[in-house]
Formats: C-alpha cells, structure tokens, sequence
C-alpha cells in the first residue's frame, strides 16, 4: 500500500507525480481472515 509519504520521499527522484516504486515502500503482513473494513493505517501519514 503506498502511502503520501512514499510519494512525498519519492517526488523528483525519477518518479511522476502519482507513481510509486513499491520496492522502495515499506512493507507488511496481515492476517488473511482480516476484513478489508477492518484493515486500517496504524501510523498518521504526513505530506511533504
């Protein structure tokens, strides 16, 4: 899931405006019984 944070760290370093390199976002693992309406960001997310 990329987040504004991987598009603001990411802005001007060969990337265009709305394209991400999933590679370089960080990554995680969720229970596979998780409901989508359950799945949430556990972190606040800042634009640059």
């Amino acid at each position: 899931v990329a987040q504004d944070e991987d598009l603001g760290e990411q802005i001007g370093n060969n990337i265009y405006f709305d394209l991400v390199d999933h590679d370089k976002v960080q990554s995680f693992r969720d229970q596979k019984q998780t409901p989508f309406n359950v799945f949430k960001v556990s972190s606040p997310v800042t634009v640059l």
